[in-house]
């Protein structure tokens, strides 16, 4: 019923990192997690090139890892996976503060390929809902008419904490299992109920 670890996920973990490497484009490590992800889909080869590469010219030249001299740097097959992740970039740039935040994550999400490229592999559907969990909280950041870095630093200390998120999303279907807690399932119907370990005594 409630997400716990939203942000120890890949899913929820990527578009962070897209996001903040389009606000900090010299922040290695949103750059390390924005080339191995989906967005890109390149090889760890490629990324281990382009990485090194990047620490190499540090003071000698600026090397953009996203540019059009990164490709003859990568195999062959990853040069369409980095052209369109550089794409993702450019667009993402050009939406910092002019959009509303929860329409940059869905442009993420949907146009610029990420669903669909989890929903290739049928594990990963589950993470749809994660999707939606990130964007009511874009939502609310519009809401409080915060800008994207502001809304950025906001995720930053939710990376990697196991903590739940207390966000109510709207759900549409009533298929599959719902897992509550007796103090938030109280007052509903269902025609179903099933309450385990309920032979567990007490240690008050």
């Amino acid at each position: 019923e409630n997400a716990c670890g939203l942000f120890s996920e890949a899913a929820a973990c990527d578009l962070y990192y897209a996001l903040r490497l389009a606000l900090y484009p010299d922040d290695r490590n949103a750059l390390a997690a924005y080339l191995r992800s989906p967005f890109t889909g390149i090889s760890d080869e490629a990324v281990v090139r382009l990485l090194l590469e990047s620490d190499g010219r540090r003071g000698a030249g600026r090397f953009d890892p996203l540019g059009a001299e990164a490709s003859a740097l990568v195999p062959e097959a990853d040069r369409a996976g980095l052209r369109r992740g550089a794409e993702t970039i450019a667009r993402l740039a050009g939406r910092i503060d002019r959009e509303p935040i929860a329409s940059t994550v869905s442009y993420l999400w949907f146009e610029a390929g990420y669903r669909a490229a989890l929903l290739r592999d049928p594990v990963a559907s589950a993470f749809e809902e994660h999707f939606e969990l990130v964007h009511s909280m874009a939502a609310l950041a519009d809401e409080r008419r915060a800008c994207l870095a502001a809304f950025v630093a906001e995720l930053e200390p939710l990376l990697g904490e196991p903590d739940k998120q207390e966000i109510d999303l709207p759900r549409d279907g009533s298929a599959g299992v719902r897992i509550m807690t007796v103090h938030k399932s109280k007052g509903l119907e269902f025609p179903i109920v099933i309450l385990p370990q309920a032979n567990n005594v007490s240690r008050e």
